[in-house]
């Protein structure tokens, strides 16, 4: 995965873990966080 300034959307697939500068509202981080759990097995 490659960062660029000029390329938003590298950034945006490339990771869950979002830059503290992006300053996402709590329903933008905890819709994030949904696929963060997705990667968790369910029981």
């Amino acid at each position: 995965c490659q960062h660029s300034d000029n390329e938003p959307e590298t950034k945006r697939e490339c990771s869950v873990v979002i830059p503290d500068d992006w300053q996402l509202t709590t329903q933008q981080q905890a819709f994030i966080e949904l696929f963060a759990e997705d990667d968790q097995p369910k029981q």
